[in-house]
């Protein structure tokens, strides 16, 4: 009798291991980290060696000008399991919809979406359980400048870029929900008048 009860309570305390690896593995086979949010920012364009970045709706850069400080994106990661993530990889791409510059400095029509320009990958170390890890990325100075070059040789000059992140998955993971995301930033070609008293430009 005594053995016969050991023998089920023994089957039981199995079938309940069983069941908790199994939730284990499960849990662990979802994407945890996500993308929360990604957004714009810029500087002023002075030269100093800490700049000071401010989230931005638009960037104010003319065709032709002096480019003395390229756009970056700031991207927020969130971690919703309760433990630590590790060795995760950032791929993004930036494309420009470009517009055909005119004389006087304005576009002629509204641009089109060209393929991107800069594809490439930042990885990021660890982030921990149950928080959020803000991750600013900057465009190859060199790519992004000779790019705009090339562009206002032809004739032509973005009127919106476009950010296109992605946290890329991992052997176990079976789902990329809000695990891509993009961004947009209009690009003025003329300094908006301010408006005068009145409402008047």
């Amino acid at each position: 009798m005594y053995n016969r009860r050991s023998s089920t309570m023994g089957k039981r305390a199995m079938a309940a291991v069983g069941l908790l690896l199994a939730l284990f593995l499960g849990s662990g086979s979802s994407a945890e980290v996500i993308l929360k949010e990604v957004r714009w920012q810029v500087t002023p364009n002075i030269r100093s060696r800490k700049p000071i970045w401010h989230d931005a709706a638009v960037w104010l850069q003319p065709p032709g000008a002096k480019l003395e400080r390229q756009p970056r994106i700031l991207v927020t990661l969130l971690n919703k399991s309760p433990g630590p993530d590790e060795a995760l990889l950032l791929r993004y791409a930036l494309s420009a919809r470009l517009a055909r510059a005119q004389e006087s400095g304005t576009a002629a029509a509204e641009g089109n979406w060209t393929i991107p320009f800069i594809l490439e990958e930042r990885r990021v170390p660890k982030i921990r359980g149950n928080d959020a890890l803000q991750v600013a990325i900057q465009f190859n100075r060199a790519v992004f400048s000779a790019y705009l070059l090339r562009m206002r040789r032809a004739g032509f000059w973005p009127d919106t870029l476009r950010m296109q992140v992605m946290v890329e998955p991992r052997p176990g993971e079976n789902s990329l929900q809000d695990r891509m995301m993009e961004a947009m930033l209009p690009v003025l070609w003329k300094r908006q008048a301010a408006a005068q008293p009145g409402g008047t430009p």
